[in-house]
């Protein structure tokens, strides 16, 4: 099969961008007479299909989804015998062709929805080449868009945990929905989340296996293990981050919350500083500078960096629940209660303040409220409260016992 090679830094020579643009030409073409076929072949106009379909070969004969549509085709016209030697002739010269042009039929179906029609021709491509990298890939984007988020991440895995990956046209297609839907299902709060977030993960990964170039997903991969409580994964991404993104101030912020909530304060307050000195205007990295403080006992000065952090950030409602809980530490817990409250006004989905919010009604001796407050966070996402824990500078252990009294104990992540 013609593989996608990376364009080398030498430019190209002319002769190499006649080839190039008569590739995109023919595949063009080619592809306009497939879609024809394929959409009269779903009305049932049989005959005209297998024309178009026959024309689409003639211009681009390594055309893989054409060849076990056309054997379809002639199965359905009772010619049974054409269709098998069809198809074994295109597995003698190469099984990977027949493979992946069921695969992409199978997401010629997915476009329109047609889920259980695009399933038989994943089947068939599993009984020629059960491992091939993007039939898994597919298999578990068309999980995904049935919402069967575990078992689509069991198949995106064992794409990561494949030696060689062996690309074409279709590679291309499934990176570019793969990536997609990673960034809109982290960004989903609907439930499960949580088995959202694990997709995003096993989906980002998988587009660097079949596309290395894209390097940009490593912060999508970040935020996902920061947000399942991965800190130890996020420290291992920086080592194999490249050195300028390394550098950029939204990854060096990434950092030094993984180190933060690793107990590295030292490391982590440089990486905050540094982030803080770059962008003056930046809340976060002074909020997380509080927090910092007040772990290592420096309620006044955290106090004061909150503060300031709130001024600079009134509608960031993380900034805003840091600020609560600095009060908190002062004693003013019926404070905090109001601060909790704003900030989950302004992100109701956000685990961390609901948390917050439960443990200064606990302070209050409001056992129905923080009850509520606690019970609704765990509905958001267990792993995400569980994943909190290490960021705070007081209350965990509280935390793990009401969490255990409400059936969810403590898992490290």
């Amino acid at each position: 099969m013609a593989m996608t090679t990376h364009m080398a830094d030498t430019p190209p020579t002319e002769d190499l961008i006649v080839q190039w643009r008569e590739r995109i030409r023919q595949t063009t073409f080619a592809n306009y007479h497939f879609e024809m076929g394929f959409a009269l072949w779903r009305t049932g106009s049989l005959d005209v299909a297998a024309a178009a379909l026959e024309r689409a070969l003639e211009i681009q004969p390594d055309l893989a989804k054409v060849a076990p549509l056309l054997a379809r085709i002639e199965e359905a016209q009772g010619h049974g015998t054409a269709a098998q030697q069809r198809k074994g002739a295109v597995l003698n010269r190469d099984p990977l062709l027949w493979s992946r042009g069921c695969v992409a039929l199978a997401l010629c179906h997915a476009r329109d929805g047609a889920f259980d029609q695009a399933e038989p021709w994943l089947e068939q491509a599993r009984t020629v080449t059960p491992d091939d990298p993007l039939l898994l890939a597919c298999s578990g984007l068309l999980q995904a868009r049935q919402n069967a988020w575990l078992p689509a991440c069991a198949n995106l895995d064992r794409v990561t945990a494949v030696a060689g990956v062996e690309t074409d046209e279709l590679a291309g297609e499934l990176v570019d929905s793969l990536e997609l839907m990673a960034r809109h299902r982290f960004q989903d709060w609907s439930p499960p989340q949580p088995d959202k977030t694990v997709f995003a993960l096993a989906a980002a990964r998988t587009v660097l296996r079949l596309d290395p170039r894209m390097t940009a997903l490593r912060g999508l991969i970040i935020r996902c293990l920061l947000r399942l409580g991965r800190y130890a994964d996020v420290m291992q991404e920086f080592i194999e981050l490249p050195v300028e993104q390394a550098a950029e101030n939204g990854n060096r912020m990434l950092a030094g919350i993984a180190l933060f909530s690793l107990g590295r304060y030292e490391e982590a307050t440089t990486a905050f500083e540094a982030c803080s000195a770059l962008n003056p205007n930046e809340a976060r990295p002074i909020a997380y500078l509080g927090l910092i403080a007040l772990a290592t006992g420096g309620n006044d000065r955290a106090l004061a960096k909150l503060d300031a952090a709130r001024f600079q950030a009134p509608d960031d409602a993380f900034v805003l629940s840091c600020y609560g809980l600095a009060l908190h530490a002062q004693g003013r817990f019926a404070d905090a209660v109001q601060i909790h409250k704003a900030a989950l006004k302004l992100a109701p989905d956000d685990v961390w303040a609901r948390l917050n919010l439960g443990l200064a009604l606990d302070a209050l001796g409001d056992v129905s409220g923080s009850h509520d407050a606690y019970c609704t966070a765990l509905e958001t996402g267990a792993p995400f409260c569980f994943a909190t824990l290490d960021q705070r500078p007081f209350g965990a252990e509280l935390l793990k016992e009401r969490f255990a009294s409400l059936g969810f104990p403590y898992k490290a992540s």
